[in-house]
């Protein structure tokens, strides 16, 4: 009994010691990590902090770069936008004017002959005389023109050059033959006219022609007619239409 205890008391202090030493070597080793643990946790924060440093810095500068290039990029779209039109559309828009002509209204005439010099080798029962005057007009007048025949004065006679002896106005108020030492006149060609009216005052003028549109030339006949005896002084007798 004595001789076999002694071998697993051996035993049992072997184990003790066994025990002993890795209990040592844990504590041991649970003394150093967390050393060491807490400097590779220091270097990964370390290391951290200086990856995500400059990270940030290169992130920053390149966000900044492309803020800069669509800021450049919407700057020169803008500009694009406010360029001027092309100043050749302007001109073809103030080429097309407004022309105005006024044109204003005119009215020529003219007689022919001017002036009609009639002659009479009278006799005691009186001999005629007859000569046409030609009247052209011209007018731009839209609404034509009126012509009219009247002696230049109340005095319708014409007057010897003595300024007493006279050739007065036939008093036909319709076309008749003309009494001796008178004058008129009618509408129409010599060649045509035998009778006469007698010669309008200047205050109440006859109407010889009324148009109604503008006329380039609108030419009217006027026959002068006289009759006389040798009962008045030969000479000059005069007078003037108007």
């Amino acid at each position: 009994m004595p001789h076999s205890s002694r071998p697993r008391e051996r035993e049992r202090e072997r184990e003790r010691e066994s025990l002993a030493n890795s209990s040592s070597c844990t504590r041991a080793g649970s003394r150093q990590n967390p050393q060491s643990s807490s400097r590779l946790s220091s270097l990964s924060l370390k290391s951290t902090q200086q990856s995500s440093a400059k990270p940030n810095f290169i992130h920053a500068a390149k966000l900044s770069a492309v803020f800069l290039s669509c800021f450049a990029f919407a700057f020169l779209c803008g500009a694009l936008s406010f360029v001027p039109k092309d100043s050749s559309a302007e001109a073809s828009i103030t080429a097309n004017g407004d022309v105005s002509l006024g044109i204003n209204q005119v009215i020529a005439m003219s007689v022919t002959p001017n002036p009609l010099n009639l002659s009479i080798a009278p006799t005691p029962i009186g001999a005629e005389t007859k000569d046409e005057l030609n009247i052209n007009v011209s007018t731009n007048n839209p609404t034509g023109y009126t012509l009219s025949m009247s002696s230049s004065s109340t005095d319708t006679a014409l007057t010897h050059t003595n300024g007493s002896d006279k050739v007065i106005s036939t008093t036909n108020t319709t076309p008749a033959a003309l009494q001796n030492n008178s004058w008129g006149y009618n509408l129409g060609s010599k060649s045509t006219t035998n009778t006469f009216l007698a010669i309008p005052p200047l205050t109440s003028a006859a109407g010889l022609k009324q148009t109604t549109a503008p006329a380039e030339v609108s030419q009217t006949q006027v026959t002068i007619g006289a009759k006389a005896t040798t009962a008045i002084p030969a000479g000059d007798y005069s007078g003037t239409l108007a």
